[in-house]
Order: C-alpha cells, then structure tokens, then sequence
C-alpha cells in the first residue's frame, strides 16, 4: 500500500489528478470506460518502483 501513496504522491508533484481512491479502483478494474485522471502515469510509475526493487534485490544477492 505503501508504494501506491507514494506513486500518488509524488505523481501529484508533477501534476497528475489521481488519487488513491482511483488507483486502487483501475487495479480493482471497477471502472468501465477508461481509467480518471492520470492513473495511467501512477501505474506506471508503480511498476518503475518495483522494478527498481526486484533490481535492488538481485544486487545484493549478488553481492553479498
């Protein structure tokens, strides 16, 4: 939950409309015509963060 407040979060610094509440709707898929606002940029930036993640991961599996 962590990760989509702050992809909505930081998403709002660069100007999107999303909120929360529409994030987690597009991932419920309760909207029938489309996705509010700037949901897509939000989901986006959430697979960027896990991506992120999984590569930290790796790293240090490696490196250790």
């Amino acid at each position: 939950m962590y990760i989509r407040k702050e992809a909505v979060l930081s998403s709002q610094i660069e100007g999107t409309q999303s909120s929360l509440q529409d994030v987690l709707a597009a991932e419920a898929k309760i909207f029938s015509q489309g996705d509010p606002g700037d949901v897509g940029e939000v989901l986006n930036y959430m697979g960027l963060c896990a991506t992120v993640c999984n590569g930290w991961k790796h790293c240090l599996f490696r490196c250790v």
